[in-house]
């Protein structure tokens, strides 16, 4: 008996020792594979941009193009196309662009460089370590229209493009559900924006068109793996499009709606091994494809662009907000990442249409009518895709949010195609089971949603903004000389204040500093040391400031020159004019000036959001949470119930 069980033991062995070699093996192959598509794809990428600059620039679409674009600003509404809105990237408002960005696209596709196509294919001189195949689209449309015809012919090429995805899903599902879900998605991403920009759109079009295809060929791709190599390919065609927008999307929509089209034909551990396999081979054609371009480009151009491509990639993934962007980005940690990304979506048509989605959820969990196929519950792990970009790509996310808050498109997809899944009708109840339900376990339900709503009240202090005051206008001139001592009563209305700067003129000489403290009677709370030469070309430029106050109390704020005999000229309000309530009395070396203040920004840290805003971003938490507690209880049921064997075809 011993010596039988102890061959069974040597045989099963030897079967585990041999399915780890060959799926070993198997592994191996994949990456084989994998390396020789992403070095035949870089050879086809290589070849297709110097093809495209062979063929010659149309020079009146290339006047016609450069004639407008030299008015836009860099971050312009889409209905406001002509007006610098809010300079530097700190607009939060809908339909918001980056035609500065933008314009660097067409200088690259109308370039007549006197290098060769094939050097210029490879450097393109702004943001090297990109591929720019958009040029290989763009430079040939070019030819025949110029860049304001084509954002036309652009914005009904998207329509075009949503309207058959639109109908492939109705098709796939027969479920209206599951349609409106797929344009409420669209909506979030803000198509006005989109189309009438050259940089937001090739994303668009790499998750639509990947979208297109696994709701018109499922069969095809679940077989022999092909699915693999589907996001394989979806990652190197992003990464050659994509100047680094909002990439996650076009691994996200695809992989939503092949899993809405397979229904049943994938459960819940094939649905995990996609999520993963194809989550990893994505992350291998798109970053793989970046280090075939650096590749390609050391070897025509040399080898800088490697360090610069090396570079980027540790400052994006690995470094914080440098400090003298913090204030203009309004970021100082991961945190902060999520919520400056999400104010995006303080629209209130947003709001509107997640609050819609929020409500049926809720009133689904309380009614206890829902029933979650196990195969559905993989849509809550995508929700969680977005959070993980912003805290992966925390500094370029921060820097960039205008645009890529639409990152968060792969959450939202995902929430709302979790919801389409509660609302499949639940076995029929008796009566008597009706009953029984109604007391005990509507309290429960009302008891978990109030737990998850005062956790997201909690989760709702994190999001904090910075808010900008600045004093300006009529000013006249004061002049500051070495040794003296100018004085202001200061009362902060927040009490941390984050950036602080004087308006000032340097009085010919940019040698010392200037110094501006805060004293609470003798003892220094603050203070900020400048030199001089900060001020040589612009009288205001906002320094990060970490000053921890007490709002609603009067400190004084001393301002002074220091190294430098020629001393400042300080610029200041008309006497009798205070549009800054913070400053009071004025002194110089003690003595009372007249009534004046300075010209002056403040950047305070607080929570400068409404009631209702505050509120709203509760609801977002507090349903984010009960659709995970709502995974919890079904994957229970299943691990005792067997609800794998119940689910049937969507």
């Amino acid at each position: 008996m011993n010596s039988t069980m102890r061959e069974k033991t040597k045989l099963n062995t030897a079967k585990d020792v041999s399915k780890q070699k060959s799926l070993f093996g198997i592994w191996i192959g994949f990456f084989v594979k994998y390396i020789g598509i992403l070095i035949a794809a870089g050879v086809v990428g290589i070849l297709l941009l110097t093809f495209a600059y062979h063929i010659p620039v149309n020079q009146e679409s290339k006047d016609s193009t450069f004639e407008y674009s030299g008015q836009m600003g860099w971050a312009p509404l889409v209905n406001n196309r002509y007006t610098q809105y809010i300079p530097f990237f700190t607009s939060y408002e809908i339909g918001t662009l980056d035609d500065a960005t933008d314009r660097t696209i067409l200088n690259n596709c109308y370039n007549e460089g006197e290098e060769s196509a094939i050097k210029r294919a490879a450097d393109m001189n702004d943001y090297g370590r990109y591929w720019h195949g958009y040029v290989t689209i763009l430079r040939p449309i070019f030819y025949f229209m110029d860049y304001w015809d084509y954002l036309l012919v652009n914005s009904f090429a998207q329509l075009f493009v949503m309207g058959c995805v639109g109908y492939a899903i109705y098709k796939a599902t027969g479920q209206k559900r599951y349609l409106l879900a797929f344009f409420c998605s669209c909506a979030f991403l803000t198509p006005a924006a989109t189309a009438m920009s050259l940089q937001n759109s090739p994303v668009f079009y790499v998750a639509m068109l990947g979208s297109l295809f696994v709701l018109l060929k499922t069969d095809w791709i679940l077989e022999k793996n092909r699915r693999y190599y589907l996001f394989l390919f979806l990652g190197i065609v992003t990464c050659y499009f994509d100047f680094l927008t909002y990439p996650l999307l076009s691994f996200a929509f695809p992989f939503c709606w092949l899993l809405v089209a397979a229904g049943q034909k994938m459960n819940l551990k094939e649905r995990i091994a996609l999520l993963f396999g194809g989550g990893i081979s994505y992350v291998i054609g798109w970053g793989g494809f970046f280090g075939v371009k650096w590749v390609v480009e050391t070897v025509v151009c040399g080898p800088s662009i490697l360090d610069n491509g090396i570079g980027a990639v540790f400052n994006h993934l690995f470094s914080g907000m440098p400090d003298e962007n913090r204030l203009l980005h309004q970021t100082y940690c991961r945190i902060d990442t999520l919520y400056n990304n999400f104010r995006h979506y303080l629209f209130p048509l947003f709001i509107l249409i997640l609050l819609a989605w929020i409500v049926v959820l809720i009133c689904k969990f309380l009614r206890g009518g829902f029933r979650i196929k196990t195969e559905q519950l993989i849509f809550a792990a995508v929700t969680l895709t977005s959070p993980a970009w912003y805290f992966i790509m925390n500094t370029h996310t921060s820097y960039h949010h205008l645009f890529t808050y639409r990152v968060y498109g792969a959450s939202l997809l995902g929430f709302m195609l979790f919801v389409c899944g509660c609302l499949d009708k639940s076995s029929e109840e008796s009566i008597e089971g009706k009953a029984k339900i109604a007391v005990a376990d509507l309290v429960k339900r009302v008891a978990v949603l109030i737990c998850c709503l005062a956790v997201g009240l909690g989760a709702s202090r994190l999001a904090m903004e910075d808010r900008m005051d600045i004093n300006g206008g009529d000013n006249e001139e004061f002049p500051l000389a070495q040794g003296d001592t100018l004085e202001f009563e200061f009362t902060p209305v927040v009490n941390n204040v984050k950036g602080f700067t004087f308006c000032v003129k340097p009085n010919g000489s940019t040698d010392g500093d200037l110094v501006i403290g805060v004293y609470d009677g003798e003892t220094l709370c603050g203070e900020e040391i400048t030199p001089i030469e900060t001020y040589e070309d612009t009288v205001f430029e906002m320094q990060l400031t970490d000053w921890k106050l007490t709002a609603g109390k009067t400190y004084q704020m001393k301002v002074a020159v220091r190294d430098n005999a020629a001393g400042v000229i300080l610029l200041v309000t008309p006497e009798g004019e205070k549009p800054q309530a913070e400053y009071g009395r004025a002194y110089l070396n003690g003595e009372q000036l007249p009534d004046i203040a300075p010209l002056s920004g403040i950047t305070y840290r607080g929570h400068f959001q409404s009631v209702q805003i505050k509120l709203y971003l509760s609801v977002c938490v507090a349903a984010f949470l009960l659709m995970w507690f709502m995974v919890a209880d079904t994957l229970l049921k299943n691990k005792y119930a067997g609800c794998i064997k119940e689910s049937k075809p969507l």
